[in-house]
C-alpha cells in the first residue's frame, strides 16, 4: 500500500465498534475519502471535524477504504470550532457534498472555499459555497425565460426556473408534473448575482434572505436526487 500525505479535513466520523470508525473525510488531490481509523475513540480524544489540516493514510488499489495513518490539525482554523455560525454552515455544505460527490472525486472549488471562512463572512460564503457546488457537480438551475420581470413571483419547476408570465404555458405541458417552488423576483436577483464575482463580493444577505435560499437550494436538491428532505442538516439550521 502507497502512503499518501495530503491537505484536508474530516467531516464525519462513522463508529465501527468501540474505539475504531470510519472517517469521512475530503482532500483536493483525492476528492471524498473513506478511512478506516482503528483507535478513533480512545483517552485521548477523538478528532475535531471541518478543521484544515493534513492528512496521511495508505491507499489501497483494491478498496475505497483506506487505512488511516495520522491528521494534523492546522492551527490556523482552530476558530472554526469555536464559531457555531461557521460550524453550522460547514455541516450544511459538506451534507451537500456527501450527497453530489462520488468517493475520490475531485472538486478543487470547495477546498479553497472552505480555507476562507472568517466570523465575518460565514453568511455570504456558506451560500456562495453550496451554489458553486450544485455548479461543479453540473445539477444548477437557472432562469428558463428572457422575460427579465423584475416584479411578480417565479417557481423552480423540476428543476427549472420561471417567472409569472411563462406560468401559464406550463399548464398545457403536463411534463411539469411536480411540486412548482414559489420564490420572488427578488430572490431570483439574489441568485443571478452569484455567478458575477463583481456584484457578489459586494453583497450581505440577511438571516431571512439566507434562509430562503437555502430552502430554494434544499427543494431543488431533493428534485435532483428524487427524495424529500434529501439535505438532512437544514431542518436543525433552520431552527437556530
Amino acid at each position: 500500500m502507497q502512503e499518501v500525505t495530503t491537505d484536508g479535513l474530516i467531516y464525519r466520523l462513522l463508529r465501527y465498534s468501540d474505539r475504531s470508525a470510519v472517517a469521512l473525510a475530503f482532500s483536493p488531490d483525492y476528492g471524498k475519502l473513506k478511512l478506516f481509523v482503528p483507535k478513533a475513540f480512545s483517552s485521548k480524544g477523538g478528532f475535531m471535524t471541518f478543521v484544515p489540516g493534513s492528512i496521511s493514510f495508505h491507499k489501497k488499489a483494491s478498496s475505497d477504504l483506506h487505512k488511516f495513518v495520522a491528521f494534523s490539525h492546522s492551527a490556523d482554523y482552530y476558530f472554526y470550532t469555536q464559531t457555531p455560525e461557521i460550524m453550522m454552515r460547514m455541516h450544511l455544505i459538506y451534507d451537500l457534498y456527501e450527497q453530489l460527490f462520488h468517493v475520490e472525486e475531485r472538486c478543487k472549488v470547495l477546498w479553497q472555499l472552505s480555507l476562507k471562512f472568517t466570523e465575518d463572512n460565514y453568511r455570504e460564503l456558506g451560500l456562495y459555497t453550496i451554489y458553486r457546488l450544485l455548479r461543479e457537480a453540473g445539477v444548477m438551475f437557472e432562469p428558463q425565460c428572457n422575460c427579465n420581470i423584475t416584479t411578480g413571483d417565479y417557481k423552480l419547476i423540476d428543476g427549472q426556473l420561471f417567472c409569472a408570465s411563462c406560468l401559464p404555458e406550463l399548464s398545457m405541458r403536463p411534463a411539469f408534473g411536480a411540486k412548482a417552488i414559489p420564490t420572488t423576483a427578488e430572490t431570483v436577483t439574489l441568485l443571478q448575482n452569484f455567478g458575477d464575482n463583481s456584484r457578489f463580493r459586494g453583497m450581505s444577505f440577511t438571516d431571512e434572505q439566507e434562509k430562503t435560499l437555502l430552502t430554494i437550494f434544499s427543494s431543488h436538491l431533493d428534485h435532483v436526487l428524487g427524495k424529500q428532505g434529501a439535505l438532512k442538516s437544514l431542518k436543525v439550521f433552520m431552527t437556530m
